[in-house]
């Protein structure tokens, strides 16, 4: 993807869940159309390993605590990205709690579990939106990409919280889009399919992950490469009419949806 098409070098963006993952993926494709990165992440000793990395390919990024859950710990991480950088302009909402979860009956989730991960998933993506758009309503100029699930299109069972949540931020991002687009603020769902790698990977038996590949019209195992591309376009210049909209990346696995 050519940063010269994507137009934002030099512009700020906070990726909550950048350590690993599609998280991760999003802060380096990011950084490689010059823009300046905060990796936002429980995990802050691998928050500072990507930005190491980024730094080391001659980019600008730094790491950050950050607990998406904790409203001020979402609002310390807005204000170091501020202090480094100046503002923010880019939020992708990546964190969410996933992978702790087993795989229960919907009857059998505690009613603490349902309340924490409904807070996590819906409450900590509020949070960050709050925490940042003071930045674009000043310049006139923001993105705000929502990394939802394509869970939500299939139902998948046994995550029903989980899944409950993600759906919630489809809703969320095209409220949001009719709120900011007068600030020149745009505001998109993506929605993931199945990424075959950790814990993810583990979890599944090779027949189901065989079967995934069966029902996408392009059978090939899909990466967090190529959702980091869509996020990237969604983020930048290019896609400034594209707003309050879901985008399924997942090779056709939800197309009927």
């Amino acid at each position: 993807m050519n940063s010269d098409f994507l137009g934002i070098a030099g512009r700020t963006a906070l990726v909550t869940g950048g350590a690993r993952n599609i998280g991760r993926a999003c802060a380096l494709r990011l950084a490689s159309a010059g823009v300046q990165v905060v990796i936002g992440d429980l995990l802050a000793d691998q928050a500072n390993q990507v930005a190491d990395e980024i730094r080391a390919a001659g980019g600008s990024a730094i790491g950050c605590a950050l607990d998406i859950a904790d409203r001020v710990s979402v609002e310390a991480c807005a204000a170091r990205a501020r202090e480094r950088f100046g503002r923010i302009d880019v939020l992708v909402n990546n964190a969410a709690l996933f992978s702790a979860l087993g795989y229960q009956d919907f009857d059998q989730i505690p009613f603490e579990e349902w309340d924490r991960v409904i807070h996590t998933n819906i409450t900590g993506t509020f949070q960050c939106v709050r925490a940042v758009t003071p930045d674009m309503k000043s310049s006139g100029w923001g993105r705000i990409v929502n990394v939802s699930s394509g869970t939500y299109r299939m139902g998948r069972p046994h995550f029903l919280h989980y899944v409950t949540s993600k759906a919630s931020l489809a809703g969320m991002s095209r409220s949001l889009a009719r709120e900011l687009g007068q600030h020149g603020v745009t505001v998109n769902t993506v929605l993931p399919g199945v990424v075959l790698h950790g814990l993810q990977a583990s979890r599944l038996p090779d027949q189901y992950k065989q079967m995934i590949l069966n029902m996408q019209c392009v059978p090939q195992p899909l990466d967090c490469e190529a959702i980091a591309n869509a996020v990237t376009f969604l983020c930048s210049e290019a896609a400034r009419f594209v707003t309050g909209q879901e985008l399924a990346i997942d090779g056709g696995l939800t197309h009927g949806g």
